[in-house]
């Protein structure tokens, strides 16, 4: 079997077609799923693409499996376009529906905040969907048996990153592969545009690398480097260096919160972020004992978001989930898949419904 592991927002849509293509041309099976705790059976002889994968759901008997990945920071500026403008609305997926609706009433800096938190957070979708973020951050990029590729280099030459997939997977290369990468490439599947050229409406919406350094805000670019930085640090050292970013940055909180009308394109310290941050969410600073808290783990050199949402997220209803995913999904003797019924009970208003009423 052949696995490949992506996430939202990563070329999940692209690699989607071309495995499809391809697998229908070399006369093999094709398997794709969108819930992260489903697995193709040890026994199916095909291709097998998770486009929510998280590695603590991986199978334990997994072989080898090729693992996409992109910058964090283009994972939320894609992601604010598309959620706001093109991506489909899908009746199991209402989060997102909620959230266009948000974001077309906010600001530029103001919605690439929310994305971010978005695909950050525990209920980024009502299905069993790890959000992209958190997976790509919490990964265990150390294991031998799955190739981590970057969906730069897969996008930029998709011939030879495929081919380096295969040989990884232990199996033949397809002999279509070139034929089928030229008939997905971007020019094609967007019109007629070439990569850089954007159109906001679309899907495929500009096809360039790197395009968060003119379409990010730079104190959303900040907060996301931080909070990604160990991903960062791993495969995307120049993001660190073009941002100046020294880690850990954390200034202890001023006794009084700044109250700007709207956040602005300067760079902020993790200190006035999280205020910046408290204010839109809940309409006010902390108060005095979370003002505490929040120094205390600043200046132990954490993330501001990952600060807010450990106190304002609770971070159980994330371990809840973990649990209903874990029980979602049971092998039967031959190695197929039983779906069963989620045990967990989800919270009353989950976290995007507080959020959204609060903004």
């Amino acid at each position: 079997m052949d696995v490949f592991l992506t996430h939202h927002k990563c070329a999940s849509g692209w690699l989607t077609n071309v495995l499809s293509e391809l697998s229908k041309r070399e006369g093999k099976k094709f398997r794709v799923t969108g819930n992260t705790a489903s697995f193709a059976p040890p026994k199916f002889d095909g291709v097998f693409a998770n486009l929510n994968a998280s590695y603590e759901f991986l199978p334990p008997d997994l072989r080898r499996a090729v693992h996409i990945i992109r910058n964090p920071l283009d994972v939320v500026t894609s992601a604010y376009y598309s959620h706001r403008n093109s991506h489909p609305v899908f009746h199991e997926w209402q989060e997102l529906s909620q959230q266009r609706e948000k974001l077309r009433q906010l600001n530029l800096p103001e919605g690439m905040l929310l994305s971010m938190i978005f695909l950050e957070q525990y209920d980024f979708h009502s299905g069993y969907v790890v959000p992209p973020l958190y997976a790509i951050r919490t990964w265990k990029y150390d294991d031998d048996r799955i190739l981590t590729v970057l969906m730069e280099d897969l996008v930029s030459d998709p011939v030879g990153e495929l081919t380096r997939a295969f040989q990884h997977l232990g199996g033949a290369v397809p002999g279509s592969l070139l034929e089928v990468c030229e008939q997905f490439r971007f020019e094609t599947v967007s019109g007629g545009r070439s990569a850089g050229e954007s159109d906001e409406k679309s899907h495929y919406r500009s096809g360039k690398r790197d395009s968060w350094r003119n379409d990010l805000p730079p104190i959303v670019a900040h907060a996301c480097a931080v909070h990604m930085s160990d991903v960062l640090k791993r495969f995307y050292p120049y993001v660190l260096e073009e941002l100046e970013l020294s880690l850990p940055s954390a200034v202890a909180p001023a006794p009084h919160p700044p109250k700007p009308s709207a956040v602005s394109d300067e760079r902020l310290s993790n200190r006035d972020f999280i205020y910046i941050i408290f204010e839109y969410v809940l309409g006010r600073g902390p108060d005095a004992a979370t003002a505490q808290t929040l120094a205390a783990r600043l200046d132990g050199g954490e993330s501001p978001i990952s600060v807010f949402a450990d106190i304002y997220f609770a971070p159980e209803l994330m371990e809840q989930k973990r649990r209903a995913l874990a029980q979602m999904w049971r092998r039967r003797p031959d190695g197929s898949d039983i779906h069963v019924e989620a045990i967990s009970q989800r919270a009353k208003r989950p976290w995007w419904r507080v959020f959204f009423s609060r903004l």
